[in-house]
Formats: structure tokens, C-alpha cells, sequence
């Protein structure tokens, strides 16, 4: 298999699922450049409501 042909190289882990030694192995393999713009999914996370923030733009007047 050739990797030549992807522009992109996506993992979807799920939280509380996914091994961390998969991950860790992933890492591994975009620290020694094997795979093209690596990026990471993070899917199923639960977020505690009290740790949360968010801002807003307020328009000038």
C-alpha cells in the first residue's frame, strides 16, 4: 500500500475507547514525516459544563 496518492491523513479516535498506544503510534509515524498533513478527530467527549468558556465579538457602534 502507497500513501502517495492521500493529502490528507485523518484519525478519528473515540474518547475512553481508543488506546492510548494507538495513538502514541500515530504520533510516531508524523514525527518521522511518513504521513502527509496528519490531523486528529477526537469524537464522543464529554464536556463537564462547569470547565466550559466562550466569548463572543461585539460589534462596534
Amino acid at each position: 500500500m502507497t500513501l502517495d496518492n492521500a493529502d490528507v491523513t485523518l484519525f478519528v479516535a473515540r474518547a475512553g475507547v481508543t488506546e492510548k498506544s494507538v495513538l502514541e503510534e500515530a504520533n510516531e509515524l508524523n514525527r518521522r514525516d511518513k504521513l502527509k498533513n496528519m490531523a486528529f478527530v477526537l469524537n464522543d467527549a464529554k464536556i463537564d459544563a462547569k470547565k466550559t468558556y466562550s466569548y463572543a465579538y461585539k460589534e462596534k457602534a
